[in-house]
């Protein structure tokens, strides 16, 4: 048996095999897809390199290269900015004037840091009458002119839906996304650490009919996660797995969001690619894995973003509106998100900058390859969009504003201890505020391809924030927008990255790696980034084969017994546009496995307390299997995690543990004790475990240890 496998391109209809281009017009229809593969192969070199520790020179030479490639050959890509029906913001002067008086009496009434029914209402009112003050498109028209209700009825009529491959992405990057944050989710992180605890007893609260504007406990913290939490809890049953179900959901909430603004900012298939690289994302993945709050931080940075692009590009009064929600909602979820008010401004300015050249380049705004240069516009156009936006963010912020003049200090108690933190750390290294400011820039710029996060808790230390892929991609992604930064959204993607990495550079102490969770409002805009790179990379690719119609694959296979011979030949036909497809979904795959591996087994080895061991919920589980109440806990003089150990006991039911500060026999709970006790101890309290043993005639001593073989904690049990 013999067989011969052969592969023929056959050219398109379009494109008969007798009309061959000229060798000026192969070349140039070549170079393009050329050049971009050759600027992701240096990236990729460049990389690889970086990871390895090797040769950061050739790393350095060839990463620009790589950008420099690129930017030059990378195609325009980005949304046309809409003409809004008028210059002018459509608003309804009274319906907004009552809207800033139920505004005000909701500030009025939420003072104490008490949320009221009285105040809660005037204040969900100031938020609707703002909506209804700013009417939407003229009778619900599509840009096409058609309604939505008329399309969906069309379809219905039809008797069938037609779903967009994008659509089918979108889904694809959900399921994948819901996956990998709800997988394992009860078990890994199996710790709750130190601020869980806390997220805890705040959801307890709300659940006991407290509901608190602002959480003081733990140097403060804004509520939005809390109140979600307990909805959670509600629907199922308080436990640390609802604290993390609820930051889970969050994150899975977060990929339609991203898609939105890769869709808004470019088009549909960037918005697909931005989804899945956030779905199968490290970085996002063990945040919203937490039952941490900061969940809500990449979603609604997202959010901002995705509201001041379409007031950018669209100028419409509603757009504007629903940025202003979104910022106001984020200022409830993380300290951090303050720095997105800026970035409003400040993107909304360099928009208005860029404005000002248009009027020299008219030339290049006329070719339909340069529409997309036109998102923004004066400052007569974008001020009054920016002012309401401001508006709106006021009055969904008015309970959270009405604590800040309340309680300053309270409110600020943890950037009050950050920059003491900085300022100790700084003199005593004796080195000045801009030396620390420059080296925290680079290193908080390194962070997404070179050394990440050192908190063992929060990813395997000092590995990189981004995966391989998306690391790569984000290179040509950056390279590309600064190349075209007055294009579309480029600019507004590069400026909110640069802005919203500060909170992490401004606080981070002498020699501190970057912090994943201060800097994690950056997510978004750069995932998006590199879905850019992806989208590039895959047009040209298709634009290269355009005129192939099919490959064909013809496989023979002969036979010559018996004197015969017999020949069967099979032919498959695929559409030469599924070859770029083919060659996106390895980059899509390898960060997924990196993902899997990084999340599920790299960091598994090293959460702690050790190898995603938890010292606080072992030590229940011996309690609660001990089964009477006598069980206590010496703490002094080695630290241990009470808290922790004492949700994991309330979650089943069982009464805290009590501690004990010195052990003796005529002291409590030691004097004049009968019955069974369970005492727990540290490895290295020796004495302790001496003073035990000459109190209890009847005794036994457990010994616990670590995955890696070390002592974790022992328990004594007595009896007399």
């Amino acid at each position: 048996m013999t067989g011969v496998v052969a592969g023929e391109m056959i050219p398109s209809a379009d494109h008969p095999s007798d009309a061959q281009p000229s060798p000026l017009g192969r070349w140039l229809s070549a170079s393009r897809p050329l050049a971009m593969g050759l600027a992701l192969a240096l990236a990729a070199w460049a990389q690889r390199l970086t990871d390895q520790r090797m040769s950061s020179g050739m790393a350095l030479v060839a990463l620009g290269a790589a950008a420099l490639i690129y930017a030059l050959a990378a195609p325009v890509l980005g949304r046309a900015r809409e003409e809004p029906p008028t210059s002018r913001l459509q608003i309804k002067p009274r319906a907004l004037f009552w809207a800033m008086v139920f505004a005000a009496l909701g500030f009025a009434g939420l003072g104490g840091n008490r949320i009221t029914w009285q105040g809660l209402l005037c204040w969900a009112l100031g938020m609707v009458l703002c909506f209804v003050a700013l009417p939407g498109q003229d009778r619900g028209q599509t840009q096409q002119g058609v309604s939505w209700a008329s399309r969906a009825l069309a379809t219905l009529k039809l008797g069938r839906w037609c779903i967009s491959w994008t659509t089918w992405g979108l889904i694809a990057a959900i399921i994948l996304g819901a996956f990998l944050r709800l997988h394992r989710l009860w078990e890994l992180p199996s710790d709750l650490g130190w601020d869980l605890p806390y997220n805890y007893t705040d959801v307890q609260r709300l659940l006991r009919g407290e509901y608190p504007i602002f959480f003081p406990d733990n140097y403060g913290r804004e509520g939005m996660f809390f109140y979600l939490a307990a909805v959670v809890a509600r629907v199922a049953r308080l436990n640390p797995y609802a604290l993390r179900l609820t930051s889970a959901l969050i994150g899975i909430a977060t990929i339609p969001a991203i898609y939105a603004l890769a869709r808004e900012c470019v088009d549909r298939e960037t918005g697909v690619y931005a989804a899945v690289l956030l779905a199968a994302n490290k970085w996002h993945l063990v945040l919203t894995r937490s039952g941490y709050r900061v969940s809500l931080m990449p979603l609604f940075a997202i959010l901002a973003l995705y509201g001041l692009a379409r007031g950018l590009r669209r100028g419409q009064a509603r757009d504007w509106a629903w940025a202003g929600l979104y910022l106001g909602l984020g200022l409830w979820t993380y300290k951090a998100f303050i720095y997105a008010v800026p970035m409003v401004i400040g993107c909304a300015a360099v928009y208005v900058l860029l404005h000002l050249t248009w009027p020299s380049r008219r030339e290049e705004v006329s070719s339909p390859e340069s529409l997309a240069i036109r998102w923004g516009g004066s400052l007569k156009v974008i001020g009054p969009g920016i002012g309401l936006m401001m508006l709106v963010a006021m009055v969904v912020a008015a309970p959270l504003l009405r604590f800040v003049v309340d309680s300053p200090q309270v409110y600020l108690a943890r950037e009050l201890h950050a920059a003491r933190l900085v300022s100790e750390s700084l003199s005593g290294q004796g080195a000045s505020w801009w030396q620390n400011m420059r080296r925290d820039i680079v290193v908080s710029l390194l962070m997404y391809n070179y050394e990440g996060d050192g908190n063992s808790r929060f990813g395997v230390p000092y590995q990189r924030h981004l995966g391989y892929i998306s690391g790569v991609l984000l290179i040509l992604g950056v390279a590309a927008a600064l190349a075209r930064f007055r294009r579309g959204g480029n600019a507004l993607l590069v400026l909110s990255t640069l802005i919203l990495i500060a909170p992490m550079t401004a606080s981070m102490l002498v020699g501190e790696a970057p912090n994943c969770f201060r800097s994690s409002g950056t997510i978004g805009p750069v995932l998006v980034l590199g879905a850019m790179g992806i989208r590039a990379l895959r047009g040209e690719m298709t634009r290269f084969l355009a005129h192939l119609r099919v490959i064909s694959i013809r496989i023979e296979s002969g036979s010559d017994g018996d004197g015969l011979h017999t020949t069967r030949t099979f032919q498959l036909k695929l559409s030469a546009t599924v070859l770029p497809v083919l060659l996106i979904l390895p980059l899509l795959g390898g960060e997924l496995c990196e993902t899997t591996r990084f999340y599920f087994h790299d960091f598994a080895l090293v959460i702690p307390d050790v190898a995603n061991y938890s010292v606080a919920q072992e030590m229940a589980k011996t309690a609660i299997a001990f089964g009477e109440p006598s069980i206590y806990v010496k703490v002094w003089p080695h630290w241990f995690d009470g808290r922790a150990m004492n949700i994991y006991l309330e979650v089943a039911g069982h009464p805290p543990l009590q501690e004990i500060l010195e052990l003796g026999a005529d002291k409590p709970p030691l004097a004049g004790f009968q019955g069974r006790m369970l005492v727990f101890l540290h490895p290295q309290d020796t004495a302790s475990l001496a003073a035990l043993e000459g109190i209890f005639p009847r005794r036994a001593v457990v010994s616990h240890h670590f995955p890696n073989g070390d002592p974790s904690y022992v328990a004594f049990y007595g009896e007399k």
